[in-house]
């Protein structure tokens, strides 16, 4: 995300856990590039654990007020209502690299991160947190309120068949990408970091989506 030349082209990364703080920015960037040209695509990378569920659906609802295309892509790893950022993506532009490790299960029943603040605020809402989610699922995959309620609630890595059938994405991109650096020195993330989503961009564009 920090990275602001991706911006050029039209990128935003969705990376880490989704607070109030990462969603401003994405917001921020997602209007910005609508802005400047709205009948061009927008690619959302997502590499995120989920995090904050009131964060998270504040993306959500700018990405379904557009009128462009939204292009959502999952590179290492998308799990719980961070895969419901790649499953809202326009239908038929929804991918996942291959090596993807993608889950939809979250618990809203414990003190699981990103949801403290819902559980302090008031317990009764939860079910409608809940009712929410499941709802959004339905209408950016098609499927029945019952199964997604199961798959919400089973927090097993989703095979390419199941990741396809539930219809989360559209395509699988037969590219392996490897995690993004984990270095401790700042300079040297930066660089490894930009080296990294020029490789992205250089698979996406290869297998022409970009």
């Amino acid at each position: 995300m920090r990275n602001i030349d991706l911006l050029k082209y039209r990128v935003i990364i969705i990376d880490g856990d989704i607070d109030d703080s990462l969603a401003t920015e994405v917001i921020n960037n997602i209007l910005s590039l609508f802005d400047k040209n709205p009948k061009e695509k927008i690619y959302v990378l997502i590499d995120s654990n989920g995090g904050q569920i009131t964060s998270a659906m504040a993306i959500y609802d700018v990405i379904n007020y557009l009128s462009c295309e939204i292009i959502t892509i999952a590179l290492k790893n998308s799990s719980a209502i961070a895969t419901l950022l790649l499953a809202t993506g326009s239908r038929g532009k929804r991918y996942a690299f291959k090596n993807s490790e993608i889950r939809m299960g979250f618990n809203l029943y414990s003190n699981e991160d990103g949801v403290n603040n819902i559980l302090e605020e008031n317990f009764n809402r939860i079910g409608l947190v809940i009712s929410k989610v499941i709802d959004c699922y339905a209408k950016a995959t098609g499927l029945d309120k019952e199964k997604l309620t199961v798959l919400c609630n089973v927090n097993n890595i989703l095979s390419i068949e199941n990741i396809i059938k539930s219809n989360l994405v559209d395509e699988i991109i037969a590219s392996h990408i490897d995690s993004k650096s984990k270095s401790r020195v700042n300079f040297i993330t930066k660089i490894k970091d930009r080296n990294y989503y020029e490789k992205v961009i250089r698979e996406l564009e290869n297998a022409g989506i970009m």
